[in-house]
């Protein structure tokens, strides 16, 4: 059982497990529940309606599990039922103490590049024929002590599909995603993607790789090893940011948890599962992929390659080419690369994914943060627009981590 405030507790267990909320809409009863495991049937039923692995239950309850004994750290998750009990959304948050703010968050919130809540198509339909936004407004009232809250990675095309987190006030990032869309036979897909001398670097690669030894690609499927490769991974990982002067923001002990709890969760098909494909050079893996596939989705998380020697020869690029094809022929269609531009990524994607933050104060002294995050986002868009202070706050970063 998660660890939490006495009184955050009580007033949870306080809340009424019926409320009626919103004048104009049908019937719409809420819940809020502090463990995953009370509503674990519900959550099942909504999965089905997922746009991403981002909300779903084995992501949720490991972040939970592993961060049960941080100091303010309680999970809220909030269940919508109609008049006949079946559930038409969920939104899984936790409350964090920021200071003197009470703030809502999403679970992973810094390793997932979106999240969009699951809502039932009647919910979406229900909520875009009402008022969404006094909709919100009944929800959130039934949150105790929340002053503020913040979920990053809507993304437009959600907000075009009738998403209800749209009718929350929101921000726009200045980090976009990226997709591709995989069709059709692999190797024409593969020439339309790749110009002839991309590909020939990649061939070139290959060749100079397997002159070392034997080349081989692998899609680790036991549990045990999808622990052991993870190890290699966010090994890799650590020397290519120490490399690059860069702060490492797998370093922490609950996020190694994190993503052990996740690499071991059940392998279903259809389902959200764990996928890791790694290249390697006789008994030495060079380059490891870490994504989650859902439906014909595959959501990318982290990728390493080696830093030494070898590096020259990308082994990344070849895995990656490696594991789209072996996606391509399992069925998978859409490709999220995540967050931030990359050389690897640009050969691939086919377009460009706006993300915005939800944002929204739920209280007078909720309205003081919100203005100082909307002000921080406008100072950090004009940092990352001016080359010279962009370098100086990499090297603020790394000064700061070197102490």
């Amino acid at each position: 059982m998660m660890k939490q405030s006495a009184v955050f507790r009580q007033e949870l267990e306080a809340i009424s497990p019926d409320l009626e909320i919103v004048e104009g809409l049908p019937k719409i009863s809420i819940k809020v529940v502090n463990r995953p495991d009370l509503v674990v049937e519900q959550w099942n039923f909504l999965e089905r309606f997922a746009t991403d692995p981002f909300s779903n239950y084995a992501w949720v309850k490991a972040w939970y599990d592993v961060h049960e004994n941080a100091p303010n750290f309680n999970p809220v998750i909030i269940l919508g039922t109609d008049e006949n009990h079946r559930p038409l959304f969920l939104l899984p948050l936790f409350h964090q103490k920021s200071g003197p703010f009470n703030v809502l968050l999403r679970p992973g919130r810094t390793h997932s590049a979106c999240s969009s809540g699951l809502f039932s198509q009647s919910c979406r339909q229900m909520i875009n024929s009402g008022n969404g936004s006094q909709f919100w407004k009944s929800v959130f009232s039934a949150v105790p002590r929340a002053d503020a809250i913040y979920i990053d990675g809507l993304r437009d095309t959600e907000i075009a599909q009738n998403n209800p987190l749209r009718y929350l006030p929101h921000i726009n990032s200045d980090n976009p995603s990226f997709e591709m869309l995989l069709a059709g036979d692999w190797e024409r897909f593969c020439k339309s993607k790749l110009n002839n001398k991309a590909r020939r670097n990649l061939r070139r690669c290959e060749k100079r790789l397997s002159e070392r030894g034997e080349l081989r690609f692998r899609i680790v499927e036991t549990k045990e090893d999808r622990l052991a490769y993870l190890r290699v991974l966010l090994a890799q990982k650590a020397e290519q940011f120490r490399a690059h002067r860069i702060i490492n923001p797998y370093e922490t002990q609950n996020i190694t948890s994190f993503y052990q709890k996740l690499v071991s969760s059940e392998i279903s098909a259809g389902a959200q599962s764990p996928l890791i494909t790694t290249l390697v050079l006789d008994d030495k893996p060079v380059a490891v992929i870490l994504g989650m596939t859902q439906k014909t989705e595959f959501h990318g998380l982290i990728m390493s390659m080696t830093v030494g020697p070898l590096a020259r020869f990308s082994p990344g690029r070849v895995l990656l080419h490696r594991t789209l094809r072996h996606l391509s022929e399992t069925g998978i269609r859409k490709i999220d690369f995540g967050v931030g531009k990359a050389s690897y990524k640009e050969e691939w994607i086919d377009r460009e994914i706006v993300r915005h933050h939800v944002l929204a104060a739920l209280s007078i002294k909720g309205r003081l943060l919100v203005f100082g995050i909307r002000w921080m986002a406008a100072f950090k868009a004009l940092i990352k627009s001016s080359g010279w202070a962009k370098e100086m706050a990499r090297r603020v970063r790394w000064y700061s981590m070197s102490d």
